[in-house]
């Protein structure tokens, strides 16, 4: 019974070549992607796999898989019930671990670009220069330069005084349609209100 059901899980054969240089033939496992699982019974109970050993399998269609042994994890099974097995990560020969890159990124306007085309402004706003990049992504990014950049100057000149509020106001009508461009100036001009 339990040959049967062994037969049944291990539908594959694979070969092992161990780093020393000795091959072992037609060993019944079961591959699944990534992990191949072998039980050590019959001819094969005194199996050794470790890391760095090969592991080739022929498919039926011809095509050679060759695999590199990552982790072998040896298991004593349930003596009577589940033989001692082997249950083994691979990853195809030739190909490195695949491990996705760490970006560490730092300061004012820090951005990563992968495999992608930057089409955006960086703009770095303080109180100091707030006016002037204001009135720079306006130039840029603006059809109706002219009206918004009248109003940059009056509610700078009214900074402080009863005259913002309206002036403000009169902006943020005009520059609706452009409040994507607008958003990361929208907190310091409410703080003038």
């Amino acid at each position: 019974m339990l040959q049967h059901m062994l037969h049944k899980i291990c539908r594959d054969k694979i070969n092992l070549i161990q780093q020393k240089g000795v091959e072992i033939k037609n060993i019944p496992a079961s591959v699944q992607g990534d992990k191949i699982r072998i039980f050590l019974v019959n001819e094969y109970r005194t199996l050794a796999v470790n890391e760095g050993d090969k592991i080739i399998r022929n498919l039926s269609n011809g095509v050679q898989e060759k695999y590199v042994v990552s982790n072998a994890a040896f298991s004593e099974g349930f003596p009577g019930q589940i033989p001692a097995n082997y249950n083994i990560t691979v990853r195809k020969e030739g190909i490195v671990g695949t491990r996705m890159p760490t970006h560490i990124v730092m300061g004012n306007n820090s951005k990563i670009m992968v495999n992608s085309t930057d089409n955006s402004i960086n703009v770095q706003i303080t109180k100091d220069n707030m006016w002037e990049q204001l009135a720079e992504v306006i130039k840029l990014q603006c059809n109706n330069q002219s009206d918004l950049l009248k109003l940059v100057i009056e509610m700078k000149g009214a900074q402080g005084t009863s005259k913002f509020k309206e002036k403000y106001q009169a902006f943020i009508t005009l520059a609706a349609n452009h409040m994507a461009v607008f958003a990361p100036f929208m907190p310091f001009l409410s703080s003038l209100l």
